[in-house]
């Protein structure tokens, strides 16, 4: 994947990410779940808008444990209801939306970890 597309695709994900934590004032624990989406929004901006900042010491190390957080996150709010990936289990029940958020929280810092750690600085 070219540069370019690289950073318009954190791009997106960064805003993404912004607007999963700003719509999270009606959820029971909005504190919580901002704050995640904020490391995400965090993590895909700094891979889109200023990606040297990635190869710092300090950033390799956060992303790292940003990462295995993420991960370990998946585990923990992985969805229990039957078929939690259809649109009338979701819809209704919020841990299935909780586990599908950190899902799509894990694949964004993934994705940028992957690429901080396989590619050279841009």
């Amino acid at each position: 994947m070219t540069r370019v597309l690289w950073r318009i695709l954190m791009g997106v994900l960064c805003i993404c990410f912004v607007l999963f934590a700003a719509v999270q004032y009606n959820d029971p624990d909005p504190e919580v779940w901002a704050t995640i989406y904020s490391i995400g929004a965090i993590w895909t901006g700094l891979a889109a808008f200023a990606p040297r900042l990635l190869w710092t010491p300090a950033a390799s190390w956060l992303l790292l444990a940003s990462m295995v957080l993420a991960l370990a996150g998946v585990v923990y709010y992985w969805p229990h209801a039957a078929h939690w990936w259809r649109e009338e289990v979701w819809w209704q029940d919020e841990e299935s939306r909780e586990g599908m958020g950190m899902m799509i929280l894990a694949a964004g810092i993934v994705l940028v970890g992957a690429h901080r750690f396989i590619s050279r600085p841009a």
